[in-house]
C-alpha cells in the first residue's frame, strides 16, 4: 500500500508541473498572437486612412496644409479601430502621410514595465492624392 501512494505522489506532481508549464505557455503564446495580430489589423487600418485622406484632400474636402483638420477627419476613423492619430502631413508631392498607435490586448506584456513597449504598434501610412 505504502508504494502505490508514492507512485500517485509522482503523477500527481507531474500533472501538476504540466499543468503549470501548459499554463505559462499559453499565456505566451496569447500575448504574442494578441501582438502579431494588432501590428497585422493596424497596418490595414493605416492604409485604409492614408487612402481615405488623400481621396478628401484630393477633391478639397480637406485642405492639404492644415495638420489639425487632417487629424480630426482621421481621429474618428482610427478610434473605431482603437487606435490614436499620432501624426498626419501632406509632402510637396502631395502624398499624405498618416502615422497612429494601438495597444494589443495582452493578458502580460502590456503590464510588465520593461516589456510594455512591445505590446504597443505604431504604422505608418501613404497615400498620393490623385
Amino acid at each position: 500500500m505504502h508504494k502505490c501512494s508514492d507512485e500517485r505522489g509522482v503523477v500527481l506532481d507531474w500533472f501538476l508541473k504540466l499543468a503549470v508549464v501548459g499554463g505559462m505557455l499559453a499565456v505566451i503564446l496569447f500575448d504574442f498572437g494578441a501582438i502579431a495580430v494588432n501590428t497585422v489589423g493596424l497596418e490595414s487600418t493605416v492604409d485604409e486612412l492614408a487612402h481615405s485622406l488623400s481621396v478628401s484632400v484630393a477633391d478639397d474636402t480637406l485642405n492639404a496644409v492644415d495638420n489639425a483638420a487632417l487629424v480630426e477627419a482621421a481621429r474618428p476613423t482610427a478610434q473605431l479601430a482603437g487606435a490614436r492619430v499620432v501624426k498626419v502631413t501632406v509632402d510637396i508631392e502631395g502624398r499624405v502621410h498618416i502615422r497612429i498607435r494601438r495597444r494589443a490586448d495582452t493578458l502580460l506584456v502590456a503590464r510588465i514595465g520593461p516589456l510594455h513597449h512591445w505590446a504597443v504598434a505604431t504604422a505608418d501610412g501613404s497615400a498620393l492624392t490623385q
